[in-house]
């Protein structure tokens, strides 16, 4: 953290475990409160009571942890993940503190949540992922792949002013669950990008 001209360093901390962590995104909340989003091969990956993972799920897993303004507290920090691979990349806290994130998945038992658009893996090398967690950190109430054959990522994750999910990302997939009416059904090339706009999340 750098002061606001970029001459001080403020506040700066490690967070991981015995193996490989990447950290790929941040965001900070009103409160000052700091989220982060990555993906990690620690099975000692730093988590706290009462997190809805807390155990290692496979090669890779996602994690989401939230920090104190000055970095000093885990206020939560939890796994994500099954048994393949998977990585977030995009944390975004929504006005009543629920936590957005958004990546992707090669794990066909990632845990979706029953309430879930997309409860199965659309197949091919990976398929996007969103999931939202309690102010808390404490429960996953929302979890979905999104994707087709191919290889999917979701890259970032915005939120209308009625809570309406917008997500952006790439595909191979030619089987992509594009909607009627769209400005673009079929695929452009090898890979192509998407915009996915979801119906607010109500769950918790």
């Amino acid at each position: 953290m750098l002061s606001a001209d970029g001459s001080e360093l403020l506040a700066a901390t490690l967070l991981g475990g015995s193996g490989w962590d990447g950290l790929m995104g941040v965001r900070v909340d009103e409160a000052g409160d700091v989220y982060v989003a990555g993906h990690t091969q620690s099975a000692d990956f730093p988590v706290t009571e009462g997190a809805p993972q807390r155990r290692h799920g496979g090669e890779s897993d996602c994690f989401i942890t939230r920090l104190s303004p000055n970095l000093g507290r885990l206020v939560y920090s939890t796994l994500l993940g099954g048994s393949a691979n998977d990585f977030f990349l995009m944390p975004t806290p929504d006005p009543e503190g629920r936590l957005f994130v958004v990546g992707e998945t090669a794990s066909r038992d990632f845990p979706v949540t029953e309430n879930a658009l997309w409860r199965s893996f659309g197949g091919g090398n990976s398929d996007g992922v969103l999931a939202v967690l309690s102010p808390d950190g404490a429960r996953l109430l929302y979890a979905t792949y999104l994707g087709g054959s191919g290889k999917d990522m979701i890259r970032s994750v915005a939120l209308g002013p009625n809570g309406e999910v917008y997500m952006a990302g790439s595909t191979s997939s030619g089987d992509f669950p594009a909607t009627p009416g769209c400005l673009q059904r079929e695929p452009g090339g090898g890979g192509d990008a998407f915009i996915a706009r979801l119906t607010a999340v109500h769950a918790g």
